[in-house]
């Protein structure tokens, strides 16, 4: 597993991101994950676990008994074996970039979420989830072009910065990408979205997770854009304005992607 943009995935504002879209999509998302142990899958895969609260969740709320939470940050798996050290059946575990050190099928469903749109080679972890999963894949990939809001010039400002991104090995439209990836490398993906809007999210979730993206990503925008850094921020302070106004509506559509696999 191979970060793009490493120093940025570490920045303390990628766990504030984390968390604030948690509180977003979590609520939503919750029932579709729940739906996999009523089909035989009990032992799971968190794929760039992150801090763990979507992981230490999946046991918890979903019904899943063997929980284990991957990635390559180490003080991010620290945080998270320091924070659910006491949660039965959750474990935690560093580990390298390229394959995984599971053996084939060793577990049940592999999740994969927010992380596709980092990694240089998504087919390569695509058919390594394969490998070690029994049962089935998921994906929650982030589509910035599913972003929608009534300020025209803000959204091609992500369509742009989603053309650009692509010289840095970054794919930002992922989420429209995955299905059809999937397609070609012999699975069947089951697609679906999830709407995060300012009527039936907390906007002040929506306001902190605009701020930690501000925080984590104007930088790279403006440079892979090559504009001055102020407009970056005024991109997604706009965002976080319009959060704020009652007046105004946005929406994020964020696709989730299933794959059960053959034999299942």
């Amino acid at each position: 597993m191979t970060y793009q943009h490493d120093a940025m995935m570490r920045d303390e504002s990628m766990s504030r991101s984390l968390h604030f879209q948690a509180a977003c999509i979590w609520p939503l998302e919750r029932n579709i994950l729940a739906a996999w142990p009523q089909r035989g899958a009990r032992r799971v895969l968190d794929l760039g676990c992150g801090t763990g609260i979507i992981t230490s969740r999946l046991g918890q709320e979903c019904g899943f008994n063997d929980v284990t939470g991957v990635d390559v940050i180490e003080d991010r798996i620290h945080q998270a074996q320091q924070r659910w050290h006491d949660q039965p059946g959750l474990q935690f575990e560093l580990v390298d970039e390229g394959p995984l050190p599971f053996p084939d099928k060793h577990f049940d469903l592999v999740i994969n979420r927010h992380v596709l749109q980092v990694i240089p080679d998504p087919a390569a972890m695509i058919m390594e989830m394969v490998r070690v999963s029994s049962k089935g894949l998921y994906f929650l990939a982030e589509d910035y072009g599913m972003l929608h809001h009534m300020h025209l010039p803000s959204c091609k400002f992500w369509l742009d910065s989603a053309v650009s991104a692509q010289t840095k090995h970054t794919d930002l439209l992922i989420g429209r990408r995955l299905p059809q990836l999937l397609i070609e490398l012999g699975l069947k993906p089951n697609v679906q979205y999830l709407s995060i809007d300012t009527i039936n999210t907390p906007r002040e979730y929506l306001i902190e997770m605009f701020k930690a993206w501000r925080d984590g990503y104007a930088a790279f925008l403006a440079e892979i854009n090559e504009v001055p850094l102020e407009r970056a921020l005024a991109h997604f302070n706009q965002h976080i304005d319009i959060c704020n106004d009652p007046h105004q509506y946005l929406v994020w559509h964020v696709p989730i992607v299933q794959c059960e696999l053959a034999g299942t």
